[in-house]
């Protein structure tokens, strides 16, 4: 089973502004008040177009769950706990509290999500980042609610580089990499700071950015098809 996330392929047309924006970075590196703003807006395109990314392909993943066919029993387990989790809100304790009928509809909802034979083919569940936080620890939390408790230790990536021995494949400090964006990010639009990196140094981000999304697309593909030939 293969499964095709558009998502994926959205992201690296996206990154072209990211590549336009460096460009004229590349030609205005003797103009620094230029060079700088091109490096501003490069940055913020490149976390802000990375992070829809990952927010839409939590969200093609759920729907292509949603579009199996499956009974509570086969749901996934984490998909209807975080679902539940929506559900059993202050609002709905306080309706049962104050005996309102509405109550019962959430109680209906609830009791579809975990007994019986009717297919769930669709759940309410916080799909994108908490607002207002980034960074790795976000993204973690993010990917946990589809079952996937630590998306980076799945997916390493490497790049070749020169060392002394010779061409040498190193594994990417793709944490790292993911922090220090977010912390220049926040810089820029909280304290208007200008980061002291090249355009160079974005580009080679863009790079390893682009190679993780390719490696989780993999990775939610055999979960999928794991899952899929598991419980259908």
């Amino acid at each position: 089973m293969s499964v095709t996330f558009s998502c994926v392929e959205d992201f690296k047309e996206s990154l072209s502004e990211v590549r336009i924006i460096l460009a004229r970075a590349k030609k205005f590196q003797k103009y620094p008040r230029e060079y700088n703003i091109c490096i501003k807006s490069a940055l913020l395109f490149l976390v802000a177009k990375f992070e829809v990314f990952l927010e839409d392909l939590v969200f093609e993943y759920i729907q292509m769950i949603e579009h199996q066919g499956l009974s509570p029993e086969h749901f996934p387990e984490i998909l209807k706990l975080y679902s539940l989790d929506k559900l059993v809100s202050d609002t709905f304790v306080l309706d049962v509290r104050k005996h309102r009928s509405r109550a019962l509809q959430t109680v209906n909802k609830i009791s579809k999500l975990c007994v019986g034979n009717e297919i769930i083919d669709s759940i309410d569940i916080d799909k994108s980042f908490n607002y207002g936080k980034h960074g790795e620890k976000e993204i973690i939390h993010l990917f946990s609610r589809i079952g996937i408790e630590n998306i980076f230790s799945l997916c390493d990536i490497y790049e070749m580089q020169e060392t002394v021995s010779g061409r040498t494949r190193i594994k990417i400090n793709l944490v790292a990499d993911i922090n220090s964006i977010t912390a220049h990010r926040n810089n820029i639009l909280h304290n208007d700071i200008t980061p002291n990196i090249t355009h160079d140094q974005i580009s080679l981000y863009k790079k390893h950015l682009t190679q993780f999304s390719s490696k989780i697309k993999k990775i939610l593909n055999q979960k999928l098809e794991y899952f899929v030939t598991t419980h259908c």
